[in-house]
């Protein structure tokens, strides 16, 4: 198994409205200092796994996960970390109760927390930069939506990017 991690998959129109702010990000910056995550493998993480030795284990105790359904908001798009000339990425912020609950559920022993990727910085090139032409970026986003499953993903290295496959998913009640 190539690395694996947990997440929860967005809607369609949720994948959309990360894809414009995206898109107004890019407007902002100077040259190729951000890889854009590709609007199909937009999710929230949850938990990143690495190589997965036994996943038919892991499969067995994802399925115990005792969790409802709930609504999350998706609040901030910002840099991580948040000091602009030391950013790694540009990321959402998803700081929401349930979804901490959902994550003590699968591994209490880690404090994680949950967001969306947009972009990984690209060192190299940010560096380049001077600290007055990186933009403010941080905006508060305010988007909603019901999470009724979380999955365990798969991730391909490929030369254009990941391939993100779904091995399997786990519905709440």
């Amino acid at each position: 198994m190539n690395r694996a991690f947990i997440a929860i998959t967005l809607p369609r129109e949720v994948r959309e409205r990360l894809k414009e702010k995206q898109e107004e990000i890019k407007m902002l910056l100077e040259g190729d200092s951000v890889k854009w995550v590709e609007e199909e493998n937009l999710h929230i993480t949850l938990l990143f796994l690495g190589v997965v030795k036994n996943k038919e284990k892991l499969i067995e105790k994802l399925k115990k996960v005792d969790q409802s359904s709930f609504s999350v908001e998706i609040e901030e798009v910002c840099y991580f970390p948040e000091d602009k000339r030391e950013a790694k990425m540009i990321w959402a912020n998803v700081n929401d109760k349930e979804i901490k609950n959902l994550l003590e559920k699968i591994d209490d022993s880690l404090e994680i927390t949950p967001h969306i990727t947009l972009g990984r910085i690209r060192r190299w090139e940010w560096q380049k930069m001077s600290l007055e032409a990186v933009p403010d970026i941080e905006d508060y986003l305010g988007v909603s939506f019901k999470v009724e499953s979380f999955s365990l993903i798969e991730s391909k290295t490929r030369r254009k990017g990941p391939d993100y496959d779904i091995i399997e998913e786990f519905k709440l009640k």
